[in-house]
């Protein structure tokens, strides 16, 4: 089924882990994914399963009440497109085929047990689906299982599972020795791990509170969990502060993540002994797993699109004819703007980060013009489109703040993510989209009645003669501006 940004459809995932019961309704919109509704039941249905090896009476009674719930809400929006699945702690206890069978029964839903080579697939496309050209290893922490999956160029090469989670362990009495010694037995017997890679991909709920820590006391200026680095020095600081002792610390710890915060310690050893066995260079968290790639399953076959287009479309509820105009700037521009094979790794990755910004160059058209350029920026900053690092978002949203502003100024941490030749690139970037939404009334239509070229000593706006109407006042100071930043000189031709 063709969608897009204005007319996206609903695809519903129950997921029932050993944790936790969700439910997550997205909007796609080709391979872009946007939760419409998020609700989450922490039923710990493993929390018995390593002493008794079924599943919690208690949690039972908890996830059943919330999957009827969950049953309720997909009958009133009338939701079609619906998948369950079940993972560790279900395929692992005795009793798990019987709690599902029962599921069924009361509520009509079908339950999927997924094995462990099938969960770390999903979880494995989920993060491919969020990340450009994921390259490494991709490891997915449950509340009874790790998976771990390796991606090259963002394909699935291969994929595993291990009883790692904190509740799959009987943790009493251990000490950290004791559980550093026990994780790095198992993971030695890792095949995925063995090999390494450049990149760790972080997925799951423990890791993203371990992430998140960091992010609160090193002051990060962006706070956007998906695409969060930490290197070798980051790991160890986070797996010292999640079991420091000290009343200050664990304060800290505690605001960040209550509900948490007792698994931390155990997951902070987990990933520095995986760090260190797998010899990576740095750890990605991807907000995107197993439920993503539930989704990203069923519509793969339908949609080839970039992600990040699609992202940029559906997180701002952009409609056709805003995403024709963005793309149709993206064409013009050309000319006026010089790839730069080195400023984030190769021009392919420029094309898209310059087509991004495009597409978000008219999505401040409602606000007010005394905090637009400010707003515009902020939206595109904070958004939740996915594809892109930290630094690279940061570049298009400083593109976009200069696209409705030649003075904008953004925060000055935002700014030092940044060198000066990035910085250079948004503001020439900006400015040439300035000139096209006004010269064409941010229209594509009209943007096609013009030009640009470049040569070595001028930057022209070429215009044909039975349409020099449009060249106005604004339109000739901003193409003065634009040749400024390119240190050449302003040219109109009517042709």
């Amino acid at each position: 089924m063709k969608n897009n940004a204005s007319q996206p459809e609903w695809q519903a995932v129950i997921d029932i882990g050993s944790n936790s019961v969700r439910l997550v309704i997205y909007d796609v919109a080709g391979r872009a994914l946007l939760p419409h509704y998020n609700e989450k039941v922490m039923a710990r249905l493993g929390a018995s399963l390593s002493k008794r090896g079924h599943l919690s009476r208690e949690g039972q009674k908890i996830a059943m009440k919330a999957i009827r719930r969950y049953h309720a809400i997909l009958k009133g929006l009338k939701v079609k497109n619906v998948r369950a699945v079940a993972t560790a702690a279900v395929r692992r206890a005795s009793d798990g085929s019987e709690f599902v069978a029962l599921i069924e029964e009361e509520t009509g839903i079908r339950v999927d047990i997924i094995d462990g080579a099938e969960e770390a697939r999903l979880s494995a496309l989920g993060v491919s689906g969020s990340v450009f050209q994921a390259e490494g290893v991709v490891g997915d922490l449950g509340g009874s299982s790790l998976e771990f999956a390796r991606l090259s160029s963002g394909k699935i090469k291969s994929a595993e599972t291990h009883m790692l989670g904190p509740l799959a362990i009987n943790l009493d009495g251990l000490g950290r020795e004791d559980i550093q010694s026990m994780v790095r037995k198992a993971l030695a017997q890792s095949r995925v791990l063995q090999k390494g890679g450049e990149r760790f991909y972080m997925v799951g709920g423990a890791w993203r509170a371990l992430a998140k820590l960091h992010m609160t006391v090193s002051g990060y200026p962006l706070r956007q969990l998906h695409a969060y680095v930490l290197n070798a020095r980051a790991i160890e600081e986070i797996a010292t502060i999640a079991q420091a002792p000290d009343a200050i610390s664990r304060q800290q710890l505690e605001t960040v993540s209550q509900k948490r915060a007792a698994s931390l310690p155990y997951a902070s050893i987990l990933l520095s002994e995986i760090f260190k066995t797998g010899k990576f260079h740095d750890a990605m968290v991807s907000s995107h797993g197993v439920r993503e790639g539930v989704v990203l399953d069923q519509v793969r076959k339908a949609a080839d699109s970039d992600p990040l287009y699609d992202g940029v479309a559906l997180s701002v509820r952009m409609h056709d004819k805003r995403r024709e105009f963005g793309e149709a700037l993206f064409g013009w521009i050309g000319p006026a703007i010089s790839p730069h094979p080195d400023l984030f790794g190769n021009i392919g990755v420029d094309q898209r980060l310059i087509r991004a910004a495009c597409l978000f160059a008219d999505s401040g058209a409602r606000f007010h013009p005394d905090t637009r350029a400010q707003l515009a920026h902020e939206q595109t900053l904070t958004a939740p489109y996915t594809g892109v690092t930290h630094v690279e978002r940061a570049f298009i949203a400083l593109a976009v703040g200069h696209r409705y502003s030649r003075g904008f100024r953004a925060q000055a941490k935002i700014m030092a993510m940044l060198n000066e030749r990035q910085i250079l690139l948004a503001k020439q970037l900006g400015a040439v989209m300035r000139l096209g939404a006004v010269f064409s009334g941010r229209s594509a239509a009209l943007l096609a009645n013009s030009n640009i070229r470049r040569d070595k000593t001028q930057i022209s706006l070429l215009v044909p003669h039975k349409h020099k109407a449009m060249v106005s006042s604004m339109v000739e100071r901003r193409l003065e501006t634009l040749a400024v930043l390119l240190e050449l000189q302003p040219n109109i031709e009517i042709v």
